[in-house]
């Protein structure tokens, strides 16, 4: 809301990348959407969203799968698109058709 009016907010852009990296699911889901909403591809912390999000594809968890791949779907970066992560995604759609 604050760049909405025109301030500056990046001071809140790793407390966002943190977020992300939180091992309550609520929590996760609010980091990733803030990340969402104020980063792009030429932000210094796409490295840091990257790997969070490359670590939560390959959780046993299939929720936190479930929300990466939702953020990975609004993100939509060219980094995270890797032939190595096929199978973390194929799992993920696999529990999706089961819910």
């Amino acid at each position: 809301y604050i760049e909405m009016l025109g301030h500056d907010a990046s001071f809140s852009y790793i407390h966002a990348v943190n977020l992300t990296q939180s091992k309550i699911l609520s929590i996760k889901r609010i980091g990733y959407l803030a990340c969402n909403l104020f980063l792009n591809e030429d932000s210094e912390f796409i490295i840091l969203l990257v790997a969070t999000l490359q670590r939560d594809l390959a959780s046993p968890n299939p929720q936190e799968v479930i929300v990466a791949l939702n953020s990975l779907c609004k993100l939509s970066l060219i980094h995270i698109s890797e032939p190595t992560r096929q199978a973390e995604i194929s799992y993920a759609v696999f529990c999706l058709k089961k819910k």
